[in-house]
């Protein structure tokens, strides 16, 4: 999964659904190493979309991350949004700069 993110080097924020996320979870949770700016390099933001509550493995994989971010001098916010991934609702943020790993269902 983490090569999943390898190419978008330019990403500043990242949209996870509730659907991905336990997809995603594990990934965020190999990078709290070195490699933690190694991927996603830019990333500023990581919004959690849809979420009635998270799960306990995504808020452990979500906060090893930014931690990790934080300690390497490249911190990474954590929102909280409702809608779905895509939605023209969810801020302001240009489409070029957004990055979700799949389609929201």
């Amino acid at each position: 999964m983490v090569g999943t993110f390898t190419p978008f080097t330019s990403v500043r924020d990242l949209f996870v659904s509730e659907q991905v996320a336990p997809c995603v979870a594990p990934a965020l949770r190999e990078l709290t190493d070195e490699r933690v700016t190694e991927v996603l390099p830019a990333l500023q933001n990581l919004f959690l979309v849809g979420f009635q509550a998270s799960p306990l493995a995504v808020q452990e994989a979500t906060g090893q991350f930014v931690a990790a971010r934080q300690l390497s001098g490249h911190p990474v916010a954590i929102h909280h949004e409702e809608g779905e991934v895509g939605g023209d609702e969810l801020g302001s943020t240009s489409r070029s700069d957004k990055f979700s790993p799949f389609p929201s269902s």
